[in-house]
């Protein structure tokens, strides 16, 4: 953008220079050729004065041998003495077009005789000169934006190459793991001062980070053993001899624990997602884990009077953490069971390149802006926790894994997991 303004001044200061040269030239040039005709006329007066009048022969005229652009003529009647300089074309026969010339017309008294003296001398064209100069200005301003463009496009790079250096070092930043910024600032001591400001809030972070990462992690880990506590003491008391009333409020309290340890499990497991703690690869077999799950949740399946429909391909071993795999299987699994309508189909596809799941839900497509946010249900009415497509979402963000959902027209939902990484 500098540059470019550069240049865009240069241009206007290109023509108004031209202009202002072309006038001051021409002025120069008019004011030395008034200064010949004048001296022409001086040295003209002293030949007559020395040889009188008869140096111009009968006729009383005398014109230049060598050209004729100097003229004197011999007058019968006084004239006062007078100058008359001014500017005129005239058709050149020799040259076969108009030239321009300055011409000074002079009458002086020489020892009681009245002379004209007439002076010629041609001057560069108008048009010629303009041109010339405008071309010559084009051509000088041209090399010289030229050689401006390379030397601040070269001085530019080489100063602006610590800066570059550090934006890409902080487009490859992971928080999680910070490494401190190591640019060579070239002794610029504005990128020094940079760099140690960004060095500063990437530790500033980084410390902010672990702490919340250790904070719920040891929330986490503290809500379980009350809450085991909590489920053994409500298991113990619905094995007593307990009335109707005594034995609803139980259950709901015991639903309400699960409920709670659910959230608790599926928490701790995000957050060791979001900070990396699975970052240990091994070979999977993804198709046996599908094969697990669809096993574990077939007599569930039936008993709720839906149908499972599965295409389970042979599938490559996939080079990923097994504890995310069978996360991203049973929660997206797990929410197809779910969210589908009663006496609905469930179909399942995998093959090497791609895990499908689909499912009938509601007539309109998801709000794919909120879907995979924390506690966010697609049905209120349905136990949950609205965590499901959030792991989902963050173990196939860690595996580089493209996760897409799709609304298929009438009432079908459509999950898709590639397994390719995405190209940037």
């Amino acid at each position: 953008m500098t540059l470019r303004r550069y240049i865009i001044a240069f241009i206007g200061v290109m023509l108004v220079g031209s202009v202002v040269l072309i006038f001051v030239e021409n002025a120069i040039w008019k004011h030395d050729v008034d200064h010949i005709l004048f001296d022409l006329k001086e040295k003209t007066m002293l030949t007559l004065e020395f040889n009188g009048p008869d140096i111009l022969g009968e006729k009383g005229e005398y014109h230049s041998l060598f050209d004729h652009d100097i003229s004197v003529k011999r007058l019968d009647h006084y004239v006062p003495a007078s100058d008359s300089l001014f500017t005129k074309e005239f058709y050149s026969e020799a040259e076969g077009h108009n030239e321009t010339v300055r011409e000074i017309i002079s009458y002086v008294t020489i020892h009681g005789t009245t002379y004209c003296i007439n002076f010629k001398k041609e001057v560069l064209d108008q048009d010629k000169l303009t041109s010339g100069i405008i071309l010559a200005q084009l051509v000088i301003h041209i090399c010289f934006i030229l050689v401006l463009i390379v030397i601040m496009r070269t001085v530019s790079k080489k100063q602006w190459a610590p800066f570059f250096d550090l934006n890409k070092q902080m487009r490859h930043l992971k928080l999680d793991n910070p490494q401190p910024i190591g640019t060579d600032c070239r002794g610029i001591v504005e990128f020094e001062q940079l760099r140690e400001s960004v060095n500063i809030l990437i530790e500033e972070n980084h410390n902010l980070i672990e702490q919340q990462k250790a904070y719920t992690e040891n929330t986490m880990h503290e809500m379980q053993t009350p809450l085991a506590v909590m489920n053994n003491k409500i298991t113990e008391l619905l094995d007593t001899s307990l009335d109707e009333e005594q034995t609803k409020t139980l259950f709901s309290m015991f639903r309400h624990v699960k409920y709670m340890s659910t959230i608790n499990k599926n928490m701790l497991l995000l957050s060791r997602i979001e900070h990396h703690q699975y970052a240990n690869n091994q070979d999977v077999d993804f198709k046996q884990i599908v094969e697990e799950y669809i096993s574990l949740m077939l007599e569930n399946v039936e008993v709720s009077q839906k149908h499972l429909v599965y295409t389970l391909n042979p599938c490559t071993l996939l080079n990923c953490n097994e504890l995310l795999a069978t996360s991203v299987c049973n929660n997206l699994l797990g929410n197809a069971i779910k969210y589908s309508a009663p006496e609905s189909t469930i179909h399942v596809q995998l093959n090497k390149r791609q895990f499908v799941v689909s499912n009938e839900g509601p007539d309109k497509p998801l709000d794919t802006s909120i879907i995979y946010q924390r506690f966010v249900r697609g049905d209120h009415k349905k136990e949950g926790t609205g965590l499901g497509l959030s792991i989902v979402y963050e173990a196939c963000k860690q595996l580089g894994y493209q996760l897409h959902y799709t609304y298929k027209g009438g009432s079908t939902h459509e999950f898709t997991i590639l397994f390719e990484p995405k190209t940037t």
